[in-house]
């Protein structure tokens, strides 16, 4: 039986996870100590079991931290409530242990290129996702002479879940991952690809069927027809898969498929997959106008973003010359970098703001902590010229740096400091946010970095910076900064310059 160590819950999920191996690693071989290399796989893949478990009993509701963040005089709280109990966690582990250590045991036996720390993973979630296998395990003949991890994951795959053949595209979601760590986004997504492959495998349904019940309700007839029709080449990502037969079946471009693949729809299902097929339609109508795969995947990531801000916000009534006004204010405070580490959204569902054309009404007075009064949006006063405000979640680590970099404080240069603000992003135990101003024909302005903690029963702003040599928010900052705070119900009466 598997017991979650006592360690665990204090720890986020991502930290949990086994060590992403450096390289392929070589199946089990003749010569090894096969109990100890067993024992170490058995171990791996229990914890990869308890994230899968965890994944299924939190249907609709994101994983929450399972830490406080800690500063200098900040007080620990307990961790917040998840979706589950640690009773309903231990138990649904517990069901699930014997089907993840027979299929161990019958990978070391017929398929020892499953019996690497790499193909724990799809092994778990066969264990963890599947309630009912099509034939039994111990008829499974197995593939010794197998070279490669995928093909004999196939084999197993088909005997397991496939009465009746199912497309290619569906093949890749047990092995479907983004990481290094794999992410709670990439674990949902496997999910439901793997749960759409045992429905149909079974004979429970149609592809349409599952990929409404399961992937998107969204899903059209033609869009499911043209993912039948892909052939081996989708197996790699069922995702990407998805959005190319979208889009295919709309009569996009190619560059529109491209362009939809590289969006936010390539790595996670959208808030609402109706407001993500609309925004493809919108973009395929348009697509003469558009003509180039980076406006595609900007516009998609702007549609998407504004919905997520604005729930009622739509593509409708929008042309091309209005959006790409929108789209400049919004690209201009839009960084990305290349080859960069890749952060989990805030765990509460905190939304950022995108205003344009915003000012300070005139006599509006602030009250800066340990500054002063100051009076906003009159003639000469800051918040009079109207500008684009927005206040963005940073999502990535070297979009964190740069933000350190354009206000000039310790996360520049302070190995220290980047390793504390670092570890508490990829715990998720804090979200960072970056507040930035641009009025017209000007450069953009950093105004402030605001670090939001996730407390069991609250969210609260214990630390925001604005540029050196200050540090301390300007009256301005400040003012947007509060504004948002009301609206997504944020404690700013926490913050503490000294934090």
């Amino acid at each position: 039986m598997f017991l979650l160590p006592l360690t665990l819950f204090p720890r986020p999920p991502v930290l949990q996870l086994p060590s992403w191996p450096t390289r392929t690693p070589r199946p089990l071989m003749e010569t090894d100590d096969r109990a100890y290399a067993l024992a170490r796989l058995r171990e791996g893949a229990e914890g990869w079991l308890g994230l899968c478990c965890a994944i299924s009993l939190t249907e609709g509701s994101g994983l929450q931290p399972f830490a406080a963040p800690r500063g200098w005089l900040a007080e620990v709280s307990p961790p917040p409530a998840q979706a589950y109990t640690q009773s309903e966690l231990v138990a649904e582990i517990e069901r699930r242990e014997p089907a993840l250590y027979a299929l161990l045991d019958a990978c070391a036996a017929r398929a020892p290129a499953l019996c690497t720390p790499h193909a724990l993973l799809p092994l778990a979630r066969l264990a963890a996702w599947t309630t009912e296998w099509v034939r039994p395990l111990e008829e499974w003949e197995g593939v010794p002479a197998a070279r490669t991890e995928r093909v004999a994951l196939r084999s197993l795959a088909g005997h397991l879940l496939e009465r009746w053949a199912v497309p290619p595209a569906l093949h890749g979601g047990l092995e479907y991952r983004d990481g290094p760590p794999v992410s709670e986004a990439a674990q949902r997504v496997a999910r439901a690809f793997v749960k759409v492959h045992a429905s149909v495998g079974a004979g429970g349904g149609s592809v349409l069927q599952g990929l409404r019940e399961s992937v998107s309700p969204a899903t059209t007839k033609a869009a499911a027809k043209e993912f039948v029709k892909m052939g081996d080449e989708s197996a790699d990502n069922p995702l990407l898969a998805l959005r190319k037969s979208q889009v295919r079946s709309l009569s996009g471009a190619q560059f529109v498929v491209e362009g939809t693949c590289q969006s936010r729809l390539g790595s996670s299902f959208a808030k609402s997959e109706a407001f993500a097929l609309a925004a493809m339609q919108w973009v395929v109508r348009h697509q003469d106008a558009l003509a180039e795969q980076y406006m595609v995947r900007a516009v998609l990531d702007f549609f998407l973003e504004m919905h997520q801000l604005d729930e009622e916000y739509s593509c409708a009534g929008r042309t091309p010359k209005t959006v790409r006004e929108a789209l400049e204010a919004y690209t201009a405070s839009s960084i990305t970098f290349e080859d960069d580490e890749q952060f989990e959204p805030n765990p509460r569902g905190l939304r950022g703001m995108f205003e344009l054309s915003a000012t300070i009404p005139q006599g509006t007075r602030v009250y800066v902590p340990y500054d002063g009064r100051y009076e906003l949006g009159g003639n000469g006063q800051p918040g009079q010229r109207a500008a684009t405000v927005r206040i963005a979640e940073i999502l990535s680590l070297r979009r964190l740096f740069f933000e350190g970099e354009q206000l000039s404080n310790c996360l520049e240069d302070s190995r220290r400091s980047q390793g504390k603000y670092l570890s508490r992003a990829r715990a998720r135990v804090s979200s960072f946010w970056s507040l930035t101003k641009q009025e017209p024909e000007a450069a953009v302005k950093h105004l402030c970095l605001i670090e939001v903690w996730h407390l069991a029963d609250s969210n609260i702003i214990r630390q925001a910076e604005g540029p050196r040599p200050r540090t301390l928010p300007s009256a301005e900052a400040w003012y947007w900064m509060a504004r948002w705070c009301e609206r997504e119900n944020i404690d700013l009466s926490a913050w503490d310059c000294y934090s």
